[in-house]
């Protein structure tokens, strides 16, 4: 099952369980996917490779906006023409996007009546996904709802098909993904066994949990030691990089036959674990974390963050776009009102207030 993922291989093919809508207070009990076996020759786990850190030159940062309530927090961020699109909001009440241009930010008029926690998209189309099952379909703010009452922690956009996955936050703790093809939505996997959050470009990670898509079919790549990893960033099949960890920062690359972690210099660690990564290339590597942590890693190892944070305030996602490097979150731990904080390369100028866009 998959539960035996600690004892198992590092790649294992999991099959569809059954998909379709559920009624939102309906409950099935789990029944974990079975497991395709693969040949025998992938069936071992392979050891752990783990490099140390060293730290570099600082990295200077700028805060774009901070402790601004407008829109509450923010969550995640995706690059649309110029501009660059966030959202977020408060938990449990509305969910709002900011709009980051070349000159500032500014708040978008669309709202939901729950926080929204990533977004993605290709060319001018997006999409983004929040609490209980909540959807929204581009500039017109399209409700494209699914039947859960899950909170959905990260979306995707693969041409004609979405993948969004999530899980039950309050009550089972299981993890389900969605996938939009003919422009309909369908639940692909449910039951699984630890909250899923995010997915980019065929790899889906979440509590203790670490999927790539071959051929139509989830294949399992468990961390090393069950991390919980929150965010993504796919180089392809058999590249990524993974970030996480609850107590102790984690960044995981995996490099097609096994995972590397890379220790995080501990000035550059703030507190806990990370909550997002960025790279494009591979080799540069962006991480966002507590406490104001915002570091980059160097193609030669090095690191790179600020001599002391420029926030307290926690960053829950960073996004490079156009040459520049943001840092997007707020006091994810704290106590309403939430806010918002964004830290950039110098030379932007502010915090700025955000007013609405024109």
């Amino acid at each position: 099952t998959v539960d035996d993922r600690s004892r198992g291989s590092a790649s294992r093919r999991v099959d569809k369980s059954t998909s379709g809508a559920r009624t939102p207070h309906r409950r099935r009990a789990y029944s974990a996917p079975r497991i395709v076996g693969l040949p025998s020759g992938m069936r071992t786990l392979p050891a752990l490779v783990v490099l140390l850190a060293c730290k570099g030159e600082s990295l200077p940062l700028d805060l774009l906006v901070d402790a601004d309530p407008g829109p509450g927090l923010l969550l995640g961020a995706w690059s649309h023409g110029d501009d660059v699109l966030a959202v977020g909001g408060t938990y449990g009440v509305d969910g709002h996007m900011v709009r980051i241009t070349p000159d500032g930010a500014c708040l978008e008029a669309g709202s939901t009546d729950g926080i929204l926690w990533w977004i993605h998209g290709e060319g001018d189309d997006w999409y983004a996904v929040g609490e209980g099952g909540r959807i929204v379909h581009g500039d017109a703010w399209t409700r494209e709802d699914v039947p859960t009452e899950s909170t959905l922690f990260g979306v995707y956009v693969d041409g004609d098909t979405v993948w969004a996955v999530g899980g039950d936050v309050l009550v089972s703790q299981q993890g389900e993904i969605w996938r939009r093809q003919d422009g309909t939505w369908s639940r692909y996997r449910e039951g699984l066994p630890g909250l899923m959050f995010k997915v980019h470009d065929g790899w889906f990670v979440g509590d203790g949990l670490a999927y790539t898509l071959v051929d139509g079919e989830l294949v399992e790549r468990p961390p090393p030691n069950g991390e919980k990893l929150l965010t993504v960033r796919s180089l392809g099949p058999d590249h990524a990089f993974a970030v996480g960890g609850v107590s102790q920062p984690v960044l995981l690359e995996w490099t097609g036959g096994a995972w590397t972690s890379h220790e995080v210099p501990l000035e550059c660690a703030g507190s806990g674990g990370l909550n997002g990564v960025y790279t494009d290339d591979g080799e540069t590597v962006h991480i966002a974390g507590n406490q104001g942590a915002a570091a980059t890693r160097h193609p030669d190892g090095t690191w790179s963050c600020p001599e002391a944070p420029v926030t307290f305030d926690s960053f829950h996602a960073v996004w490079a776009h156009d040459g520049e490097v943001l840092w997007l979150g707020g006091n994810l731990f704290g106590s309403p009102p939430y806010h918002a904080s964004i830290a950039v390369d110098p030379g932007r100028g502010g915090p700025v207030t955000l007013a609405a866009c024109p």
